[in-house]
C-alpha cells in the first residue's frame, strides 16, 4: 500500500494569526507513524511526503517527494494542484492523506482527510456566542468525496458531525498520544524559577491577555519567562518579563522544562489534539490551561483552568496554583499521569493506518 501525505504550508499560514505555521499536523503524523512503521504488521506500507519546497518529510521513514522537481519554463505555468496531481500519478499512490481544508483534487484514488482542529471552519473567538460561518463549498465537496476523516479527539469527531453536517461513521478518532519520556525525571536546562508559556496557533491570540495579566500583577508570576514554540512574525517586542525564547527542543529537554517550571501556561483556544497538554500532564507539570477544544476532554480536573481571553481569570488561576499545598500538588500530579496512561502513539498510528487500509475497500 502506497500512501501519499500532503500537508501544504502556505504563506497565509505563516503570517496571519492565529493560523501561522506551527507544524501541528506534521508533529502528529511524525509521532504516530514513527511508533508503528517497520513492524511486521505494516511491512507492505510505503509513505510518501509531498514537499512544496519548505516542508520536508518529518522523519526518515517517510520518503520526501519534491513538487518542484518538474519545474521548468513550462511547469512554472502549472498550478500547485497540477504539479501534485502529476507527482501522485508518477508515485503510483493507492490513497492520499491530506488536510481537511485542502480543496478537492482531480484524483482517481481515495482520499482520507485529517482535521487537526476546527479553525478552518472559522472557530468563534473566546467567549463569543457568534456561530462559525457556513462551510466553504470546496471544503464541503472535499468532505463529501473523502472516504474517511481522521480526528485526533472526540471533540473534533463531534464537531465534524455537527458543523460539517455529516454522519459520524465517516469520522474516525485517532486520539493523539504522548511519549513515555515526558514521565521520566529530566534535568532542567534553564535556571529556576521560571514560568513556561507554550506558543502555537492556539495560544497566540491569548498573548495580549497574558501580557495584561503580567502588567496587572507581576508578583504572581515567577521572575523569568520561557516561551516555547515556533517563532511568530507578530510576537510582542516585550513579554513584560525577562524572557528566554526557545523555538524547539528535543523531548527530554521539553520534559525537563515542564517538570521544573513553577507553572506551565497554555491558554489555548480551539486545540483539537491537545498534544502539549498531554505532554504537560505526563510530565506532572503545574498546568494552567482552558476548557476549549479537546482540552477538558483530555485533562479533566488535573489542570487549573482559566478563560483564554480574560486576564483576571488567568491571575485567579495563578493564585489558586500558588495556594496549593504539597500534598494537594502530589495528588494532582498522580491524577494527571493516570489520565494519559492510555494515550499512546502506537495506538494512534495503528488507528490511522487501519483507517487508510479500510478506505481502499469502500
Amino acid at each position: 500500500m502506497r500512501v501519499g501525505i500532503y500537508m501544504p504550508v502556505s504563506e497565509k499560514d505563516r503570517s496571519d494569526p492565529p493560523l501561522y505555521y506551527d507544524g501541528v499536523e506534521k508533529e502528529y503524523f511524525r509521532r504516530a507513524f514513527s511508533a508503528v512503521l517497520g513492524r511486521n504488521t505494516y511491512e507492505d506500507v510505503e509513505l510518501f511526503w509531498f514537499d512544496e519546497g519548505d516542508n520536508p518529510s518529518p522523519c526518515q521513514a517517510i520518503q520526501t517527494v519534491s513538487l518542484h522537481k518538474h519545474r521548468s519554463s513550462l511547469s512554472l505555468l502549472r498550478s500547485a494542484d497540477s504539479r501534485l496531481e502529476q507527482s501522485i500519478k508518477e508515485t503510483a499512490l493507492d490513497v492520499l492523506l491530506t488536510r481537511i481544508d485542502v480543496p478537492a483534487l482531480r484524483l482517481s484514488i481515495p482520499r482520507v482527510l485529517f482535521a487537526a482542529d476546527m479553525l478552518f471552519h472559522g472557530e468563534s473567538p473566546p467567549g463569543s456566542k457568534t456561530p462559525p460561518p457556513p462551510l466553504n463549498k470546496k471544503i464541503k465537496q472535499s468532505c463529501t468525496q473523502a472516504r474517511a476523516i481522521l480526528c485526533p479527539s472526540t471533540y473534533v469527531h463531534r464537531s465534524c458531525s455537527s458543523r460539517l453536517e455529516m454522519g459520524l461513521e465517516k469520522a474516525i478518532v485517532a486520539r493523539a498520544g504522548v511519549d513515555e519520556i515526558f514521565s521520566q525525571e529530566q534535568a532542567s536546562m534553564i535556571e529556576e524559577p521560571y514560568a513556561l508559556f507554550i506558543l502555537n496557533r492556539y495560544t497566540f491570540p491569548a498573548v495580549p491577555t497574558f501580557l495584561e495579566a503580567v502588567k496587572q500583577n507581576a508578583s504572581l508570576f515567577p521572575p523569568n519567562l520561557v516561551v516555547l514554540g515556533p517563532l511568530h512574525p507578530q510576537e510582542p517586542e516585550s513579554w513584560e518579563l525577562p524572557v528566554m525564547r526557545i523555538k524547539d527542543f528535543p523531548d527530554a529537554m521539553i520534559a525537563g522544562l515542564m517538570q521544573h517550571a513553577e507553572v506551565c501556561i497554555y491558554p489555548a483556544h480551539g486545540d483539537g489534539s491537545g498534544m502539549p497538554v498531554l505532554q504537560a500532564l505526563n510530565a506532572g507539570a503545574i498546568l494552567i490551561t482552558t476548557k476549549s477544544g479537546a482540552l477538558f476532554e483530555l485533562a479533566g480536573a488535573a489542570p487549573f483552568y482559566c478563560e483564554a481571553g480574560n486576564h483576571i481569570s488567568l491571575l485567579q488561576s495563578l493564585r489558586r496554583a500558588k495556594d496549593e499545598n504539597k500534598n494537594e500538588r502530589r495528588k494532582r500530579k498522580q491524577s494527571a499521569r493516570s489520565l494519559v496512561m492510555d494515550c499512546t502513539w502506537e495506538r494512534c498510528g495503528t488507528k490511522i493506518l487501519s483507517t487508510i487500509k479500510r478506505s481502499l475497500l469502500s
